[in-house]
């Protein structure tokens, strides 16, 4: 069993559940600045990253929810994706810890954290006065 783990960790998402259902936009067509193509060269943090694209398209950022104590990371490397694109595969990467609300009338983006218990231990920002 042993071998057989160590060979399907040489594909990717062979052992990690895929992540679906992390953007959802209403209304579901996207609108233009959502479709601007980038460039991403990211690491970081999928606060930041989100924080980026909202601005790059003229949106303003809320949260929803308990964020976990530890950041969660993501690394996004592609060339001539669309905003949207990026913004899916940043939270793809986020493995169900979190998914985004797009509001395209409000022009809002919602990053809704799926933490189901109360944690001890809070957010590193939360504890800076």
């Amino acid at each position: 069993m042993n071998e057989e783990k160590r060979y399907a960790s040489l594909y990717p998402r062979a052992l990690e559940p895929h992540a679906s259902n992390t953007v959802r936009l209403h209304p579901e067509t996207a609108g233009q600045e959502l479709l601007q193509p980038v460039h991403a060269r990211w690491n970081g943090t999928l606060d930041d990253i989100t924080r980026k694209a909202a601005r790059m398209a003229g949106y303003s950022v809320r949260a929803n929810g308990e964020r976990s104590g530890s950041p969660i990371l993501v690394s996004v490397h592609w060339a001539d994706m669309t905003l949207l694109g990026l913004l899916r595969e940043a939270f793809g990467q986020g493995k169900g810890r979190a998914w985004l609300e797009i509001d395209q009338f409000a022009r809002v983006m919602t990053i809704h954290y799926a933490r189901p218990e109360k944690s001890p231990v809070p957010h590193l920002d939360d504890t800076k006065l």
